[in-house]
């Protein structure tokens, strides 16, 4: 059977041979009544392809969807149209000649606030002088406004370079962008006779009772006041989030149907996305005596996303230079995430002696150091951009961007507010409790997004 086929095979080559070797055969003489087409001429014995001069541009080999990759806008002349005359079809649409692309893009975006326990909080004077324990309802929040960190926007930039195959639908893109570090900070300072009261909050572990530490406080008067409330102490406090994303794609391309579209490109490739973000806090308070005591939290996050992503760029051509481009990407893979608390609250008494201890208010024996997870995840992204075809080899182009994270672990959700005071030395006699708290909550993980504004340019040749 082997060699019936091979010999079937080798007459069907040495038949196309004979065939090839031959000299081309004279046209033949249009019968009477037909007429040559009008974008046929013959000359020499050889057929010509020529770009009809009338007509609408429908009728140029390729149609509207035979522009090139980046720059788009129909067919660029006689060049684009003989083109696209030419060569085997990518599933019915002709293919592109080797090019090479880049784009540079100007980004503004804004991200998904997160939720905080009020950091630094004031307490009125007649509340903050009277003795006793001052309820959280007396309390007003400075920073976060409305337990809530908003960062205004971000300006970033993005980078694309590509290539396709000569005489293929295949092509390759590779995409990177990062956003400027953003950062929401405040501080407020008492004066020397405590005013305004600053205080940090949070919750005693076993009661649930919402506390109020001093960081300033002016002198306590009324019925119940000791001698310890009789004197005044000054203080500060600081905090700040700080906020930066960062991503990169590659991407295999495909040119496919052009479906609801003039030109439709799928896409599969990798993606990584990168979150590191950060919370301080930094509480000093000066006694009457001259001693002095600083408090420190720190808690930094980040997040590392890698996966596999599908997606799918879409043309569509409403003038000849313009056009609308729509790019949809939806990736899924391992989220890693780390969280990491530290801090340290020091004692330096007014003969030069510094006693140092390696813990904060939110940072204490049961959450200090780096907790690890792996998350599954997902990552969608969605570009409309409109452009314009400045010429053969550049466009400008401007839009929308939306980048949404199912998952990621952020510094003021992850604060455990519940604290177990009782081995907190500078929380004034706090009753004994056996609670392990704070903790590293997983559950208080949340989505995530970034939108905004991108303009560029892209250039190809």
């Amino acid at each position: 059977m082997r060699k019936t086929l091979l010999a079937a095979l080798t007459a069907g080559v040495t038949t196309a041979g004979t065939a090839l070797a031959q000299s081309p055969a004279p046209p033949p003489t249009p019968a009477a009544g037909m007429v040559a087409p009008a974008s046929v001429t013959w000359a020499g014995g050889e057929m010509t392809p020529v770009i009809p001069t009338n007509g609408p541009p429908s009728a140029v080999p390729g149609g509207p969807g035979c522009g090139t990759y980046e720059t788009g806008g129909g067919c660029g002349g006689a060049a684009d149209a003989l083109m696209s005359a030419c060569g085997a079809a990518c599933n019915g649409v002709p293919p592109e000649p080797h090019r090479i692309w880049g784009r540079a893009e100007y980004l503004y975006w804004w991200q998904h606030t997160q939720t905080s326990p009020t950091l630094i909080a004031a307490v009125p004077p007649g509340v903050a002088q009277t003795p006793g324990t001052v309820p959280a309802a007396g309390t007003v929040a400075l920073f976060p406004s409305g337990r809530r960190v908003e960062f205004g926007g971000a300006s970033g930039v993005r980078g694309t370079v590509g290539t396709t195959l000569p005489g293929e639908c295949w092509g390759f893109d590779l995409t990177g962008f990062v956003l400027e570090k953003l950062t929401e900070s405040a501080a407020f300072a008492s004066g020397p006779n405590g005013l305004p009261a600053l205080a940090q909050g949070y919750f005693s572990t076993g009661s649930g009772t919402p506390i109020v530490l001093f960081t300033s406080r002016p002198v306590q008067t009324g019925s119940g006041a000791g001698a310890a409330a009789a004197t005044s102490y000054s203080g500060s406090l600081a905090a700040a989030y700080d906020s930066q994303s960062y991503g990169a794609d590659a991407n295999v391309r495909f040119r496919w149907y052009s479906l609801f579209a003039d030109r439709n490109d799928a896409l599969a490739g990798f993606r990584y996305f990168g979150l590191e973000e950060e919370m301080r806090t930094v509480a000093n308070t000066t006694f009457v005596d001259g001693t002095t005591l600083a408090v420190r939290d720190r808690v930094r996050t980040t997040n590392d996303f890698y996966g596999g992503q599908l997606g799918l760029h879409s043309r569509m051509y409403a003038a000849p230079r313009i056009g609308v481009d729509m790019l949809t990407k939806l990736a899924l893979g391992g989220m890693r995430q780390r969280v990491n608390f530290s801090g340290d609250n020091t004692y330096t008494f007014t003969d030069g002696t510094v006693d140092r201890e390696g813990f904060g208010l939110y940072s204490r024996p049961t959450n200090t150091g780096t907790s690890t997870r792996d998350e599954f995840a997902a990552i969608f992204e969605l570009t409309l951009n409109l452009t314009y075809k400045v010429s053969d080899h550049v466009s400008l182009v401007g839009g929308y961007n939306l980048l949404w994270v199912s998952s990621v672990v952020r510094p003021g959700e992850m604060i455990d507010p519940a604290i177990n005071d009782s081995t907190v030395r500078f929380v004034a006699d706090p009753p004994f409790k056996l609670a392990g708290r704070p903790r590293v909550d997983w559950s208080r993980a949340s989505d995530f997004w970034l939108m905004g504004l991108n303009v560029g340019v892209v250039a190809q040749y």
